[in-house]
């Protein structure tokens, strides 16, 4: 979008679905800390981010995958899984990269996937659960504990006796009133052709069963990047410093939103936002520089 506003063409890779993390791993999380939206469905804010973007000429290619880039000529090569490009400059918006769920551990872990056990909340309205149990302390468990509780009886499992999100949402889940079990960590799944219940293990060894038709793992995700790492840019690790212009050590390559990182950064959808304002001004710059 900001591109488009100073006249400049820009082309959009993703490798999956627009929109990150907000849309292939929390499509259904409310986001509430963006500028003017008290709460809204993080899917809908993807979706309402690409169709600006694509107002503003934005060219968006879903599912295309980037294999390869480097610099040629006083331009950057882009091998696709489909096509070849090139570019005079490069925003990598890359976040974390492709995320993993992180896994429970659990010999009947795969059993019971899809048959009461989930990584990601689905849609409420598909929600036939009566006991529904989350595990995990952080603000998207939380999160998804409190939409839960719209459909279903909710209790949260977690391995700490205390939790690791926003002092805003702890309020709110506190006001919810949502059962929690405190230093518990989940040994066994129960059921026979659906998960019917869970085993929590304290630290001294003692065990709870609870009853779970809906078990939601909510304890982190494992990120890969390592696709990005084997291009020819030389860019490696899961983050990459830039300085105020949001510009790396490589001349017309920018990085903006978790992949950037500087002094001070506060990591927010909003910065996000802030950092591709600039980054597309000095692409700009840059790029009237070289002309």
């Amino acid at each position: 979008m900001y591109a488009g506003l100073r006249g400049l063409g820009a082309v959009v890779y993703e490798a999956e679905a627009f929109g990150g993390q907000l849309i292939n791993l929390y499509p259904t999380k409310p986001v509430s800390n963006f500028p003017a939206q008290p709460s809204l469905p993080s899917r809908e804010l993807a979706l309402r981010l690409a169709e600006q973007a694509e107002r503003f000429g934005a060219e968006l290619r879903e599912g295309r995958a980037v294999e390869d880039v480097a610099p040629a000529d006083g331009a950057f090569r882009i091998r696709g899984s489909l096509r070849r490009d090139e570019a005079r400059t490069l925003v990598l918006a890359l976040g974390l990269g492709r995320f993993t769920p992180r896994r429970l551990g659990l010999d009947d872990e795969e059993r019971f996937l899809g048959r009461g056990l989930a990584y990601r909340l689905p849609p409420l309205e598909d929600i036939r659960a009566k006991h529904a149990v989350v595990v995990g302390g952080g603000d998207t468990a939380l999160d998804t504990a409190l939409s839960l509780a719209e459909v279903a009886e909710v209790t949260v499992v977690r391995r700490r006796d205390e939790f690791r999100a926003f002092a805003h949402t702890q309020d709110r889940f506190s006001e919810a009133g949502i059962a929690v079990v405190s230093n518990g960590e989940v040994v066994g799944l129960r059921g026979d052709e659906r998960l019917e219940s869970i085993v929590v293990q304290h630290p001294d060894e003692s065990t709870v069963e609870l009853p779970a038709d809906l078990v939601l793992v909510s304890i982190g995700q494992v990120p890969d990047l390592s696709g990005s790492e084997q291009w020819g840019l030389g860019l490696g690790g899961r983050r990459v410093e830039v300085d105020s212009a949001m510009e790396t050590r490589i001349p017309g390559v920018y990085a903006v939103g978790d992949y950037a990182s500087y002094t001070g950064k506060v990591r927010m959808i909003a910065t996000a936002v802030a950092e591709g304002s600039t980054a597309a001004a000095a692409a700009e710059r840059h790029l009237a520089a070289v002309a």
